[in-house]
This record gives structure tokens, C-alpha cells and sequence, in this order.
């Protein structure tokens, strides 16, 4: 590839950011940051301690510190949370690499949502009206930090994706 630094995926949700960062990172034979694990690895506990200790704000504060942190001239591949976009601060971090939101509706969240409870943000709450105002607030960020937009539109279109994914960031250059 051209100029060494990161590839930030961002989305939503239960797009795939952590699948498709594992594929790139093998293709790209480059290292592979999670930036929840490296957020689990420094507190020493699961990101749902984080919540139910420090809240949403704390678990933001250690989500901008793994950020600021990593070596932004390290060709990387680097899944973030769902949330990183919405601290001013963090989208100019973003800004130091090439950002690419994988974009999905919310019907496919929704039913990748359901199989799996382990979301703070989802606790206690209807899964589709919270997947709803995520959307409202964070899509205009996505598109804000977006180098590349990818579109998610069913299950079995992971591969087409990749693709598209590898195409876009090789042609960039």
C-alpha cells in the first residue's frame, strides 16, 4: 500500500467493523487494533464494568485516550466503537488516517441486535428505538468522518464488501 496509517472503521452497532477489520488486516498483512480491547486491556475489565462503574462518560474519556494513543503513522486496521464519532476530539483523531463507515440499515441491526444482549447502551431498552436515535444522531457524524462509504444492505453480502472495502483504499493513493 502507499502512505502508512490507520484505517478506522466506524458504523454503527453491530455492522461488522470488527469482522471486516480482521479481514483487511490479513489481506493488508498489517497489525489489527480493537480499540474496545485495548479499552478492556487498560481497566482490566469488560466494557459493560466500565458502564456500570464509570457510565457512558467514563467509558468515552477511556474510549478518547486509546484513540489519542495509537500510532497514527503505523499502517493499521483499527475497529472502534460505535460511539467514537461523537466527541469533537476524536473525529480530528480520525482525520489522521482514512475512515471508512460501513453503512447498514436498521432492520439488519436490529436483527443482529436481538441475538446478542450484551450492549450497555441496549440494557432495559427497546433495541429498535434505541438502534433509531443512534441513527439519528451519529449517521451525519459517520458521513462527517467518512473517507469511504460502504454499504451494508443483507447478511450475505460480507465478501462483495470486503471487496469494495480493499478496491476503495487501494485506489485511494
Amino acid at each position: 500500500m502507499g502512505a502508512e496509517k490507520p484505517i478506522f472503521l466506524i458504523g454503527p452497532t453491530h455492522v461488522g467493523k470488527t469482522y471486516y477489520a480482521r479481514k483487511l488486516s490479513a489481506h493488508f498483512q498489517c497489525k489489527l487494533i480493537d480499540l474496545d480491547s485495548i479499552i478492556e486491556e487498560n481497566a482490566g475489565v469488560d466494557i459493560s464494568t466500565i458502564f456500570d462503574f464509570e457510565g457512558e462518560q467514563g467509558f468515552r474519556d477511556r474510549e478518547h485516550k486509546a484513540l489519542y494513543n495509537l500510532d497514527k503513522k503505523l499502517l493499521s486496521i483499527v475497529s472502534t466503537g460505535a460511539g467514537i464519532v461523537l466527541r469533537e476530539d476524536n473525529q480530528e483523531l480520525l482525520k489522521q488516517g482514512r475512515a471508512i463507515y460501513l453503512r447498514a440499515p436498521i432492520e439488519l441491526l436490529l436483527s443482529r441486535v436481538q441475538k446478542k444482549t450484551d450492549r450497555p447502551l441496549f440494557q432495559g431498552k427497546n433495541p429498535k428505538v434505541v438502534l433509531q436515535e443512534m441513527h439519528r444522531i451519529r449517521s451525519p457524524l459517520y458521513e462527517k468522518c467518512a473517507d469511504f462509504i460502504v454499504e451494508i444492505n443483507q447478511k450475505n453480502e460480507a465478501e462483495r464488501t470486503l471487496i469494495k472495502i480493499i478496491s476503495d483504499i487501494s485506489y485511494s493513493h
